[in-house]
């Protein structure tokens, strides 16, 4: 399959008293049509940042100092804004964390859904309407809610106008950002089957973000591993839970509750991520790694094993 997103070296960085925090560091990984991919990693390992980039959505004191984004085979960081905000939405959207945030307190459900519609499609706003609550109908709502306020909504019914949204303008790669952050299970295991129908019916890409790993278990086919700024892993999501081959890898699924087999208490990873202002000059993990060596002082060098599974580990 041809890849529908390819990201390469990309850094992303933000300014901080005169230096620069190493949000993204040369980080690189491919999305095919149609596929589900994961992006996982502790608090501030750069995932959403990873998102932000995509999309050229970044703060003011954030900047895309290398690599490049091909979407479909076009470069996004070299596009201009005019020809950008034609692929926001239209061609890739985002589901953003916190979804009481991302809407507007104010508007309708209604109007907010059909906002992009009317922006990008140039239909009336009596077809956009219309689109709109079959939209909401689509992720699970009574179309007698869609000219609600958001402050009448409960936060999994948030998150699935956010998702209506985000289909708004039949995208082909969709990005969410922590869907399910904040919600009960009942309401989490609703959105994620939701996220993993519409990705099947309409033949969608995603990037889903998230910390917990049974997530990505449930709706992925590959995975993403991030650690303090750096690609350290990408393969298939079976494959990595089940035989993770970075050391951090490893780690994350010992720290996450297994309901299968011997009843074992979760095990921590020791110490904690490196300030990204002064990362180490080797490798980011080495500190935390129970089997790092001398030659971890040394940045590690990626490479493909076999089953196109990547690493990024001198050990491995």
């Amino acid at each position: 399959m041809t890849a529908l997103l390819e990201v390469n070296h990309l850094k992303t960085y933000y300014r901080a008293d005169g230096d620069f925090v190493k949000a993204v560091d040369d980080v690189g990984f491919r999305v095919e049509k149609g596929e589900s991919v994961g992006l996982v990693g502790e608090s501030g390992c750069g995932k959403t940042t990873v998102a932000l980039s995509l999309m050229r959505l970044l703060p003011v004191n954030a900047s895309i100092l290398g690599g490049e984004i091909l979407y479909d085979g076009q470069d996004i960081v070299k596009l201009s804004d005019r020809r950008l905000r034609r692929i926001r939405w239209k061609s890739i959207s985002i589901v953003f964390q916190g979804a009481m945030n991302a809407l507007n307190p104010v508007k309708r459900i209604v109007d907010q859904i059909a906002e992009p519609m009317l922006l990008h499609d140039k239909i009336s706003k009596e077809d956009a309407a219309r689109a709109a609550q079959k939209l909401v109908e689509m992720v699970g709502i009574d179309k007698a809610r869609a000219k609600d306020y958001p402050h009448e909504f409960s936060g999994g019914m948030r998150q699935r106008v956010m998702i209506a949204m985000a289909l708004a303008c039949d995208p082909r790669l969709v990005i969410l950002d922590e869907p399910t952050t904040a919600l009960d299970v009942m309401t989490k295991t609703q959105i994620q089957q939701l996220v993993k129908s519409i990705q099947m019916k309409m033949q969608l890409s995603t990037i889903l973000i998230t910390h917990d790993l049974s997530v990505v278990a449930e709706t992925c086919e590959k995975v993403a591993v991030m650690y303090a700024g750096k690609l350290v892993e990408f393969g298939d999501v079976v494959s990595a839970f089940e035989k993770p081959i970075h050391p951090y890898t490893a780690g994350l699924v010992k720290a996450f509750p297994n309901i299968y087999g011997s009843r074992e208490l979760p095990v921590s990873i020791p110490g904690a991520p490196p300030n990204l202002l002064h990362p180490p000059s080797g490798c980011r993990f080495a500190p935390r790694c129970p089997i790092a060596g001398q030659e971890c002082e040394q940045p590690p060098i990626g490479k493909t094993l076999s089953g196109n599974r990547y690493v990024e580990c001198w050990k491995r």
